[in-house]
């Protein structure tokens, strides 16, 4: 039996074994069953015992593997209707097969847990004459989105913005139609690394901190266009060490990227 079911399913035509033993045998018969059923996990104590309930002991195994699936999937139901009440955008990635479930919960236990916490980072950006951004980390009482385990949304967004950061010089071409920075979009690959990314707990300021290490590097103006190539398993943490190997300086882009593609 399964830990905690206090039922199961005995079935009417059963009575025609039962019929056929004597009253010592069937006595012996229920009395095995019953000590089956309980998992005291009994040793038949004869033969004609044994041969009898070899049918009801299968047909008993049936029925607990089919309680045990639907078990699971009310489990697995009621945890995509809570993360999608409360986390749909993890919801959403499980249901497009970007994140597993068990993924999309540790994300939102994450969040939870950082919430809970009430700290959020500002950034106090301040313009120098070298066009790069200083920026300074004031703490309030919201979340920190910085400190979620990494996220495709949240990197692919500060991955656009940084196209487009002057500083950065990348002379990309704006919408003709509306004049605006053209956004792109993470291919497969590039999300497949993402998910390696979070299952070794790399952060959202992770990711900023290393799409900033490419933006200040001398690597091609090419590779620098789409996210491919810094989330690469090595060169990810190459730009993000050089990121931080001198004075921390994180980019910080108000302006909102529109999608007209």
């Amino acid at each position: 039996m399964a830990e905690n079911k206090k039922s199961i399913i005995v079935y009417a035509d059963w009575i025609d074994k039962f019929e056929e033993c004597t009253d010592d045998e069937a006595g012996r018969l229920i009395k095995h069953f019953f000590r089956y059923v309980n998992d005291l996990n009994p040793e038949a104590p004869d033969r004609i015992t044994k041969l009898l309930f070899t049918d009801i002991k299968n047909t008993l195994k049936r029925d607990l593997n089919k309680y045990e699936d639907k078990k699971t999937e009310r489990s697995r139901s009621g945890k995509l209707g809570n993360l999608k009440k409360y986390n749909k955008d993890l919801y959403d990635d499980v249901v497009s097969n970007n994140l597993t479930l068990e993924e999309a919960l540790a994300m939102a236990k994450y969040r939870k847990e950082s919430l809970s916490e009430k700290i959020v980072a500002k950034l106090a950006v301040s313009d120098s004459d070298s066009d790069s951004d200083s920026v300074t980390l004031i703490k309030e009482n919201s979340e920190i989105v910085e400190d979620r385990i990494i996220e495709d949304s949240f990197f692919i967004e500060n991955f656009n913005k940084a196209r487009y950061h002057k500083p950065f010089k990348l002379n990309l071409p704006m919408n003709i139609k509306t004049g605006e920075p053209i956004e792109i979009k993470l291919n497969s690959v590039d999300k497949t690394r993402l998910r390696e990314l979070r299952k070794e707990g790399y952060t959202n300021q992770d990711g900023k901190d290393a799409i900033l290490g490419l933006m200040n590097s001398n690597t091609d103006n090419q590779l620098k266009k789409t996210p491919t190539h810094v989330l690469g398993e090595a060169q990810f943490n190459k730009y993000l060490d050089s990121a931080r190997s001198g004075q921390k300086v994180i980019y910080n882009f108000k302006k909102p990227i529109k999608n007209e593609l």
